[in-house]
């Protein structure tokens, strides 16, 4: 089979979706060809054990003709009693074999309906199995005719190998820089570019990054990444240079990653040039995707950063909802101390209460100010 098994586009190379689906139609066949292979040798064995039941139904019917043979058709005599009971015994014995033979061969022949309709449907399926074949040959001749004549299969569609670059480019998100993907997808987007280019990669929270957006990670070297999806005449300007300088101390980088899908202004070039920063422009940008993402399945690529945004998001929803545990448990920590307060304060207040009138609030041990002067008086008119 002669098939090309990957398209090269300059100096790219990307996995070609008709080869794709040419090896696994070819899996796909052969899968075929093993199941008819194996429905072929299961009617073979049945067609053979047909054969041997057959034989074993011949016999059984020559064994039951020999059997009858051996029926003594003699009427009973009185002259020789003995003999005819002997003869009546015997035929009854011989009768017995003839019935079991007799179940015997019923046995077998129903056994034989039964591998005959089994046949009947490996006879169908092997029918099935190779239109299946056939199909599966057919489509893929059609395949091999479609790249002879110079088309290639695209997204479920046959075109032109020469449009294929700018499909590519349309599907990324090149053709029109990008403006299609959201600031946040952005910044996935070029965390997998890096992750292409050897670094380990981490998203920072949309919102307290300090300004940068991105750490990039390779060996001992920590670089913070800062990614800005302008439009192409919206400059980069050097505030945002000296907002990601400041960030290296925080997150510890030695370097510094500016990432943009415009261009910067003289000012912000000038602040990069003696500093550990690299300036990466619209140009720069789209070179390093054509180079190292262009050539993968760009499916493949949005769906991982799909899978990466819903991770972060589930950390991020974990986050809240610890923290509003937190919140509660403190919450309830509160509570339980201003009940206890209030229990406190309560059994205190009890204490205070005057024993002798139940009321007014105790200013001595024994009785409040109302009772204490009611007893001093009453002292007074004792004789």
């Amino acid at each position: 089979m002669n098939t090309i098994n990957v398209i090269y586009l300059g100096t790219m190379q990307i996995n070609s979706d008709s080869d794709n689906l040419l090896k696994k139609l070819e899996h796909q066949k052969n899968t075929y060809c093993q199941n008819l292979e194996s429905v072929e040798k299961n009617k073979i064995e049945n067609i053979q054990l047909i054969e041997s039941k057959k034989a074993n139904s011949l016999s059984l019917l020559k064994e039951i003709e020999m059997k009858k043979s051996q029926i003594i058709n003699e009427k009973p005599s009185l002259l020789r009693p003995l003999k005819s009971v002997r003869n009546v015994l015997g035929n009854k014995k011989i009768e017995t074999v003839i019935s079991d033979l007799q179940n015997n061969y019923i046995v077998i022949q129903n056994d034989i309906q039964k591998i005959k309709t089994l046949i009947e449907r490996d006879d169908g399926r092997i029918r099935d199995i190779s239109k299946q074949i056939d199909d599966t040959i057919a489509q893929m001749e059609f395949i091999r005719t479609q790249k002879k004549s110079g088309f290639e299969l695209f997204d479920g569609k046959w075109v032109s190998f020469s449009e294929i670059p700018k499909l590519l480019e349309i599907k990324i998100g090149l053709a029109n820089n990008f403006e299609n993907m959201s600031p946040f997808d952005f910044e996935h987007f070029v965390a997998r570019l890096l992750q292409e280019m050897g670094y380990k990669t981490e998203v920072t929270k949309k919102t307290g990054d300090y300004g940068t957006d991105i750490i990039a990670k390779k060996g001992n070297k920590i670089i913070a990444v800062q990614c800005k999806r302008h439009n192409e005449k919206n400059l980069v300007g050097n505030k945002l240079i000296q907002q990601l300088l400041g960030s290296m101390n925080f997150y510890h980088a030695t370097q510094c990653i500016f990432v943009t899908t415009s261009y910067y202004t003289k000012p912000a070039i000038t602040q990069a040039q003696n500093a550990p920063i690299e300036l990466w422009d619209k140009d720069t940008f789209h070179n390093l995707v054509k180079k190292h993402l262009l050539n993968l399945d760009i499916d493949q690529i949005f769906n991982a950063i799909e899978k990466e945004k819903q991770k972060e998001k589930a950390k991020r929803e974990a986050e809240q909802n610890a923290a509003v545990k937190k919140k509660q448990a403190r919450e309830i920590k509160k509570q339980e101390r201003i009940a206890k307060a209030e229990v406190k304060k309560q059994i205190n207040d009890d204490k205070r209460i005057c024993p002798r009138c139940g009321g007014g609030k105790m200013k001595t041990r024994k009785y409040c100010s109302k009772c204490k002067k009611e007893l001093q008086s009453e002292r007074r008119y004792e004789y």
